[in-house]
């Protein structure tokens, strides 16, 4: 939270802030807030490029805060839980599509057979492992049903937090 500057004070205390040309006015106010930045220096405070005056003691740990936030949702916690948890789900599958282009790079482009390790996840039956144009044809139709799962799992989290919200912006 950052305090505007307390102007009255400030101009009370030093009449050059209030009268007199105003390049003397403005050397006197850049004195001021030198004398400002000095005093945030020796205090745990900053001042802004504004001249506010900020804190840099924080009074709430992380743990406090989400207690207060999840208490203050009341009955839309597990709304909200579960969007941020589809978001979370829908951001991983994102990640796909990058996975998917090095399979298709190393081994559907230069014919290089798939690795044991990938190789155990696919039946037999499909005939990828070996045939490099199925294993391309099996990415590309792996992704667009990654990519419909993610668009799902995105817009049933979203309405959920939409509704969440709504509902909380009602109450309050």
């Amino acid at each position: 939270m950052s305090r505007p500057l307390d102007q009255s004070t400030d101009l009370d205390r030093d009449p050059a802030l209030r009268q007199g040309a105003t390049s003397r006015r403005f050397a006197a106010y850049k004195g001021l807030l030198r004398a400002r930045r000095h005093r945030a220096k020796s205090e745990p405070a900053t001042v802004t490029w504004h001249g506010s005056v900020r804190s840099l003691k924080r009074s709430r740990g992380v743990g406090t805060l989400l207690r207060v936030f999840f208490a203050l949702l009341g009955r839309r916690r597990g709304s909200v839980l579960f969007a941020l948890a589809t978001l979370t789900l829908a951001t991983a599958l994102s990640l796909a599509p990058p996975a998917a282009t090095k399979l298709a790079i190393d081994y559907a482009f230069t014919g290089t057979p798939l690795p044991e390790s990938v190789a155990g996840f696919v039946p037999e039956s499909w005939g990828i492992v070996a045939d490099s144009k199925r294993l391309l044809v099996a990415i590309g139709l792996g992704l667009v049903g990654v990519a419909v799962l993610a668009t799902a799992v995105s817009l049933v989290g979203r309405w959920q937090a939409t509704k969440a919200t709504r509902t909380l912006a009602v109450d309050l």
